[in-house]
């Protein structure tokens, strides 16, 4: 392929990714005054162009555990009783189906790496910054944000930043912290020389906090300890003990805030709040034993797609949140086959692929580090997310996700391994 045309190919790549990430992070704020037609032809033309340029680069089918996985999902979600086309049609219910279309079509391609990594970049500065005007200006939040954003049926909370509700906020944000985090204090290069940088995750970590969001941050953490263990594996020794000083740190540095921004303990105020109520999962652990109970009814097969939440066994038509349960529940062992296998294998391959990049010299730039870095930063944080809510439901979830998990594919060890025999 000509440079001409290699150029056009990756602008018209980034392209379709800048509208996809643009649907992804706006559709629980300011997206959602775009009508869902508009969005699905938005969506269909961006999936029709990589598709485009991919048969212009030549079409190749790599038949691997991802692939079958992936077809696998896609065959389940339509023929497996599916409870959300029953409800709202094929049309609406299949913006789920969008990403593992994505996935076929973007995993061998790193020309929209970059532009996707500085997209939730910018979501997360933009969220965040709105989080601090509507907390601390709280009459732009009543007058211009929340008129916007009553119509999707949540109640006025400044928590909520520029979106629908705070958990929205959250979650925008803690993407993010994910991308940010890895692509400036996890890419080859040594933190000290990163102080800016440093101060301005300080100011993205308090407007997280400020959202009031606590699974979300308690996902931040431990996705963070992930991280900064496996990224120090070519340094073994100490990292535990410098995980317990960050953590000490983190905490005395939370405590001197709480005296200039006293909103920042709102997570510790909503732990203390559920305990009182003596429910500290906000019900969580009864739809888990509901679940459960009907698991063991039909373990094999399932109860179909979707179907715990129009169910008798929920609480207001929620989902289990506890997304692997729910897909016992729903699919079966039979079912959910695919699923635990996709998540799971692309789990080991992010941390077999950090551990390798570390410890091999040179195996990839600064750069490609970063991406790993936030690749691995974020698919931990969406399963602990998915344990406990119900992220792989959620499109602005499930995207970023896809595209780490593409990201990966890139990067893995076999192509890194043809690289160097090549460059030998």
């Amino acid at each position: 392929m000509s440079l001409k045309r290699t150029a056009t190919s990756q602008i018209w790549s980034e392209l379709a990714i800048i509208f996809l990430s643009i649907y992804a992070y706006s559709r629980l704020s300011w997206g959602n005054l775009i009508n869902n037609y508009i969005w699905g032809i938005i969506l269909v033309l961006s999936l029709l162009l990589l598709a485009a340029i991919n048969l212009q680069r030549g079409l190749k089918i790599q038949i691997d555990i991802p692939l079958i996985c992936c077809t696998s999902i896609i065959f389940v979600y339509y023929l497996w009783d599916n409870q959300d086309i029953a409800h709202y049609g094929i049309t609406i219910s299949s913006y789920f189906i969008f990403n593992f279309v994505l996935f076929l079509l973007i995993r061998n391609s790193r020309s929209w790496h970059l532009i996707a990594i500085k997209m939730m970049i910018l979501q997360g500065l933009f969220y965040t910054t709105w989080t601090y005007i509507c907390i601390f200006a709280p009459e732009i939040y009543h007058f211009f944000v929340f008129p916007i954003m009553q119509d999707m049926g949540f109640i006025s909370d400044v928590k909520a930043g520029f979106t629908a509700f705070y958990g929205a906020n959250g979650l925008y944000m803690s993407l993010g912290l994910c991308a940010y985090t890895g692509y400036f204090l996890f890419n080859g290069e040594k933190m000290k020389n990163n102080k800016r940088a440093i101060l301005c995750l300080i100011i993205l970590i308090i407007g997280m906090l400020l959202s009031g969001k606590r699974g979300q941050a308690l996902a931040l953490c431990m996705s963070f300890y992930c991280l900064y263990y496996f990224y120090n594996s070519n340094k073994k020794l100490g990292r535990l003990f410098k995980l317990a000083t960050i953590t000490l740190l983190g905490l005395l540095l939370l405590y001197v805030a709480s005296f200039f921004i006293p909103e920042v303990m709102t997570i510790i105020d909503r732990f203390q709040e559920q305990a009182d109520k003596d429910d500290i999962s906000t019900g969580r652990f009864y739809m888990w034993a509901n679940a459960w109970g009907v698991f063991i009814q039909e373990p094999l097969w399932g109860r179909g797609w979707r179907w715990f939440r129009f169910s008798n066994y929920t609480i207001e038509d929620y989902d289990v949140h506890n997304v692997f349960l729910q897909w016992l529940v729903e699919l079966g062992i039979i079912g959910a086959i695919p699923f635990f296998i996709f998540v799971a294998f692309n789990s080991v391959k992010v941390i077999k692929l950090m551990i390798f990049c570390r410890t091999k010299s040179h195996a990839l730039s600064n750069r490609e580090v970063s991406y790993i870095s936030i690749a691995l930063l974020y698919q931990i944080f969406f399963l602990i997310m998915c344990a406990t809510g119900t992220a792989f439901y959620q499109f602005e979830c499930l995207f970023p996700y896809i595209l780490c998990v593409c990201m990966v594919h890139y990067y893995s060890k076999d192509r890194i391994k043809n690289r160097q025999i090549e460059g030998n």
